[in-house]
């Protein structure tokens, strides 16, 4: 059977900590706003299209800094695990994370299906779902009903198992099964699996909450964020779900708008204000991408092909034009020579 690979979530695959209030906003409140009988199509359009460019500028902020979002290293080889699972020597490459919001996974898978397109990635390698793009199938998240055979803790907390992954993505061999994880925690699944289970670096670089204000009040117009237009009526009462304490005037200067959004995702997400953390210099993401080829060197070495050179069988004249027609060559007259000489021989 086909290997299978299966990522840790946060801080392995992504860290999404200041991307959270966005999922919830977009993904689960705005549609669900937008689904009203009493909103006009005209503006269910305009929100969902600047929906859409918020996402698209999250992923070229991955492509313009090599991965905030996401870990730098796993950029660099998704692209051909995608290769090698679309031509069918990768069984599955899913999550299975212990985050308590399916939301977000599915808003951040999104994202870095987004991102690897602009990374030149062939949509063919990526997965078309109703939502959109998508990169990772499935994306277990810590209550999926699969899960149920691994015991959840009073602490919330549950054991990753050989079990719950059958459960959850199909039956498989064990020896089939790598998974990344920047945790030890999992005790019963890192004996299970010894080598083929990669213990990562933890990866804790956030999205700053002012480049996410900056991208929200590029991506939507500046009447989603005044009251009594049609569209601020429906994104500011969603906007206030998530952040109660957020008001417009409708006066605002977008410099004033970007304060009032920073400070709200503050609020939300605190260590994702103030002084950040730059991303993984080269050399880091270097040893991280050199660690997790070698250790996943058999999987891809499977899409390596050793191509024979076939004999070619076209006929080629020789150098300097044909043979004389009239002329036999050597080997040919040797052999006529041999027979007369046996033929006189028997004569005698």
């Amino acid at each position: 059977m086909a290997p299978t690979i299966g990522f840790d979530f946060d801080e392995c695959l992504a860290h999404a900590y200041t991307i959270v209030p966005l999922a919830l906003l977009l993904n689960k409140l705005l549609p669900r706003a937008l689904s009203a009988p009493d909103v006009s199509p005209g503006v269910r359009v305009l929100l969902e299209k600047s929906r859409a460019i918020f996402f698209e500028r999250i992923a070229e902020n991955e492509v313009k800094t090599k991965g905030t979002l996401f870990r730098p290293s796993l950029l660099k080889i998704l692209p051909k695990l995608l290769k090698l699972r679309n031509r069918g020597y990768i069984n599955h490459l899913f999550i299975y994370s212990n985050n308590g919001l399916k939301v977000v996974l599915d808003t951040v898978d999104h994202i870095l299906a987004l991102t690897l397109k602009k990374e030149k990635v062939p949509e063919s390698d990526l997965i078309r779902e109703e939502s959109g793009l998508h990169v990772l199938s499935p994306r277990i998240f810590l209550d999926e009903a699969c899960r149920s055979v691994e015991p959840k803790e009073a602490n919330g907390f549950r054991e990753k198992s050989i079990e719950g992954i059958r459960s959850c993505v199909g039956d498989m061999d064990e020896s089939d099964l790598w998974f990344l994880d920047d945790s030890r925690m999992h005790e019963k699944l890192m004996n299970s699996l010894k080598e083929r289970y990669l213990v990562m670096k933890p990866y804790t670089i956030k999205v700053a909450n002012r480049i996410i204000a900056d991208i929200l009040i590029q991506s939507f117009s500046i009447d989603a964020f005044t009251p009594g237009t049609p569209e601020g009526t429906v994104f500011i009462g969603q906007l206030q779900h998530i952040f109660p304490n957020f008001s417009v005037s409708g006066r605002e200067t977008r410099k004033h708008l970007h304060e009032k959004l920073t400070k709200a995702l503050s609020t939300f997400s605190p260590y994702g204000s103030g002084h950040i953390a730059k991303g993984w210099k080269d050399t880091e993401i270097a040893a991280d991408v050199q660690y997790i080829e070698t250790s996943l060197r058999s999987v891809l070495d499977l899409g390596t092909e050793t191509v024979r050179e076939e004999p070619n069988l076209t006929y080629r004249e020789p150098v300097g034009g044909r043979r004389n027609s009239l002329r036999l060559p050597v080997s040919s007259r040797r052999r006529r020579n041999r027979g007369a000489l046996t033929r006189r021989r028997k004569s005698q």
